[in-house]
């Protein structure tokens, strides 16, 4: 189970506006990381090779891994069946131009859940995003910001290219 300290610190870190952001031009990762645990976005070809670059209409991959680097297990709780959502937004936007949930049309049991993660363990989600927005419009060409998020954990970005 996450002690109350970290979830006291993890708290905090939403309530301030914390964010972990990658961007494509630069050669570091700023991913969330904690003591007890770290999350990571990565976004994937058709090939399963990380990129940041993609050809229009290719399929893109968002992975999204929390690994558990505490020597004990961790139980992370959630206030209903959703677990994590991705996002896509043009650069510039809060507004998303595609939701993994609404797009999917999933509905989610209002009961609580859990996930645990064994000691060392990590545990990895992913979906493949077909470059269409919610309403099923194709994208154009541009810059698009990514985001992964584990609900009430840490919220990942990254930043896409899609050329023509």
């Amino acid at each position: 189970m996450v002690n109350v300290l970290l979830l006291k610190q993890l708290c905090q870190w939403l309530l301030l506006g914390g964010f972990a952001a990658w961007f494509v031009q630069c050669n570091y990762t700023n991913d969330y990381d904690d003591d007890d645990f770290r999350t990571r976005l990565n976004v994937l070809d058709v090939f399963q090779q990380a990129s940041s670059t993609f050809s229009a209409g290719e399929d893109v991959t968002f992975q999204l891994t929390l690994t558990n680097r505490s020597n004990r297990d961790l139980r992370f709780r959630f206030n209903s069946g959703q677990k994590h959502e991705f996002f896509v937004f043009s650069e510039d936007s809060d507004v998303p131009l595609w939701q993994w949930s609404v797009a999917e049309s999933l509905v989610f049991t209002q009961a609580h859940s859990s996930q645990l993660v064994r000691e060392d363990n990590s545990w990895t989600v992913s979906y493949t995003w077909n470059q269409q927005t919610t309403d099923g419009e194709n994208v154009a060409a541009g810059r698009y910001r990514v985001v992964g998020r584990f609900i009430g954990v840490a919220t990942e970005e990254r930043f896409i290219q899609i050329l023509n």
